[in-house]
């Protein structure tokens, strides 16, 4: 398959994984395999920008609107080039080997609109094995539930994940978008704080497949405490209840993925018994119930806004 790919990097004082990320991509620059390297940087102050000049990258200046909101210098990016497939690729991910051909045979279907990598957790912490198991488990069952949930666990799983029968939230780390899609949907949403997850569904929405590649060697670090999970999780609630707020759809669609949240403790229980991590009884169930506090207020946002 025969294609140009572009890789888009926002960054915001990002000096402490930058360069382990831009060491990964170089080898596939060199061969080819990667047109450019585009970072979008928000006025970076702790040396990002001296790690960013020791590469063959293209430095594209940004004042962010909003500093937690990503959709702008996303959009600055992707725009900047020309290449048939964009890759969005945060500053603390990296690639293994063997990611460049492989990534292109997941778009010769044409209707393959979006393509989601696994992550393979980056472990320093108690926090971040936690997380990672979380990631673990839902590459695991992502196979057998997203498209035909069958248990009750599994069908809480899956909407605790934002999922349904209908439609694969493919988000994360490291995601490829065909650049056509991107033009046709206006690219990401600077009215939402995340909007990961709304463009997804939106593509999903213009008829174009989502697909995971289960096996892709991509790492990627959790987040290193627990107020930084919390954070988190708060902006993507934020970002999902905006876009569902605006979204068609009937109430009781809007109000499910709130009160799917409560069966969360089962959930972290089942994690914490899969993995013998005690933790997980209260940290899955804190981050979704962090989810839900910002999934109402991006929903009163978005009401406010129709």
């Amino acid at each position: 398959m025969s294609t140009t790919l572009s890789v888009i990097i926002v960054t915001q004082n990002t000096v402490k994984y930058l360069g382990k990320c831009l060491e990964s991509l170089v080898p596939y620059y060199q061969q080819g395999q990667i047109k450019d390297i585009i970072i979008v940087d928000g006025q970076s102050s702790d040396g990002t920008r001296d790690i960013i000049s020791k590469y063959p990258v293209r430095l594209v200046d940004d004042i962010f609107r909003d500093p937690y909101n990503p959709s702008f210098p996303r959009n600055i990016g992707w725009r900047s080039t020309t290449a048939e497939l964009v890759m969005f690729l945060d500053s603390d991910a990296y690639l293994g080997e063997g990611f460049f051909p492989d990534l292109f045979k997941h778009f010769a279907d044409e209707n393959v609109g979006i393509v989601g990598c696994r992550q393979i957790p980056v472990i320093e912490n108690r926090v971040m094995e936690t997380i990672g198991q979380w990631w673990d488990y839902q590459m695991s069952k992502s196979k057998e539930i997203v498209d035909t949930p069958r248990g009750i666990i599994q069908k809480l799983f899956t909407r605790a994940l934002g999922a349904s029968s209908k439609h694969q939230n493919v988000v994360g780390p490291c995601y490829i978008i065909r650049r056509k899609c991107l033009e046709q949907v206006g690219g990401f949403s600077e009215e939402e704080d995340c909007a990961d997850t709304p463009l997804s569904l939106t593509l999903s929405e213009h008829k174009y497949a989502a697909k995971w590649w289960f096996d892709a060697p991509l790492y990627h670090r959790p987040k290193e405490s627990v107020k930084g999970l919390i954070r988190q999780r708060l902006l993507y609630g934020r970002g999902d209840g905006y876009h569902v707020a605006k979204a068609p759809g009937s109430w009781h669609d809007k109000v499910l993925p709130v009160l799917i949240r409560i069966g969360t403790p089962i959930i972290g229980a089942r994690l914490a018994l899969r993995y013998r991590n005690l933790r997980q009884l209260y940290l899955f169930p804190l981050a979704h119930f962090a989810w839900s506090v910002g999934y109402v207020q991006g929903a009163v946002k978005g009401i406010m806004r129709r």
